[in-house]
């Protein structure tokens, strides 16, 4: 009420029409309300009707986007909420905020910039979205854990005045105590700031090299990393997240099945010292790229080429 009375008053002494800024209150108003209950807007549609799915009868391929999720009461999308919102519970099935439209900042009085304003930030959004087809997986992110996997079931997005929706079927979901789940950057591999930034934003592209660019993080190439995901979501889900038992040793690359090095013994053994030098040059900058945010002597490797160490002796 305040703030309604203060925009008021600033109208009139700017000699403002009252008619316009009663209407401009009123869709902020509607805006900010529309904000709070995000996640829990019931569809007006009932859910798709299509069977249970798990990850592996999909294909790493079809990894191409992720989303952070926020959900102010905790986690968002558990099976308890995924009925609470009007999904399936049986299919795993719930619509998908894609983009919330923000409410406006109230920094101007005028109502047409206020309604350009969001008209271009819906145009940006919904351009970003139809990038995404039927089939395509997303990662969603809370609380900087991994807590779903969903595929996209529908080729249309529905718009509200809330937002853009879209239908998805859970692929993966692991179960227990998802606040011991490891941390994602542990399991994406690379920093996770850029992402955070956009957190609640439309859904992140990780085949965009402008926000992600593969060849520069500890995977070689964003195939690799699709693969890599599917491998490692499966051992995620089986450790004992009801326990503290995800840190450490449980991290560990032979923990998942997973062993870093082995090219680089294979090289070693067949004698083959070039390969050694440029597995082992390929590692150390994984390992400088992963630990980009701390002071470490490994990160001084930017100054060298591959070249210069496939011309030096046998580094190991």
């Amino acid at each position: 009420m305040a703030e309604q009375i203060c925009i008021r008053l600033n109208a009139l002494a700017e000699g403002k029409d009252l008619e316009i800024i009663d209407l401009l209150t009123e869709i902020r108003s509607g805006l900010k309300k529309q904000a709070t209950e995000q996640v829990t807007q019931i569809p007006s549609l009932p859910p798709p009707e299509v069977s249970r799915k798990e990850l592996h009868e999909c294909h790493f391929s079809k990894i191409f986007f992720t989303k952070t999720v926020t959900d102010s009461d905790d986690w968002a999308y558990t099976l308890e909420h995924i009925q609470k919102i009007g999904g399936s519970v049986e299919s795993r099935v719930f619509e998908l905020p894609l983009f919330w439209l923000s409410p406006l900042t109230g920094k101007r009085i005028t109502l047409e910039e206020d309604i350009k304003e969001l008209e271009d930030t819906k145009l940006k959004a919904r351009s970003t979205l139809e990038l995404q087809v039927r089939g395509d997986l997303i990662i969603l992110i809370q609380h900087n854990r991994i807590t779903h996997v969903v595929e996209v079931l529908d080729d249309e997005i529905r718009e509200t005045e809330a937002g853009y929706f879209r239908w998805v079927r859970v692929v993966w979901m692991p179960k227990g105590d998802w606040s011991r789940l490891p941390a994602q950057e542990r399991l994406l591999g690379f920093p996770s700031s850029g992402l955070v930034s956009l957190a609640n934003k439309t859904p992140i592209s990780l085949s965009n090299s402008k926000l992600i660019d593969f060849s520069y993080t500890c995977w070689y190439s964003f195939e690799a990393f699709q693969k890599h995901i599917f491998e490692l979501l499966p051992v995620v889900e089986s450790l004992d997240i009801k326990s503290s038992n995800t840190d450490g040793d449980n991290l560990s690359s032979e923990r998942f099945g997973v062993d870093y090095y082995a090219k680089l013994r294979d090289f070693l053994v067949a004698k083959d010292w070039k390969a050694a030098n440029r597995e082992t040059y390929l590692r150390m900058q994984q390992l400088a790229t992963f630990r980009s945010h701390s002071v470490s002597w490994l990160e001084y490797i930017g100054e060298y080429s591959e070249s210069d160490f496939e011309k030096s002796p046998v580094l190991i």
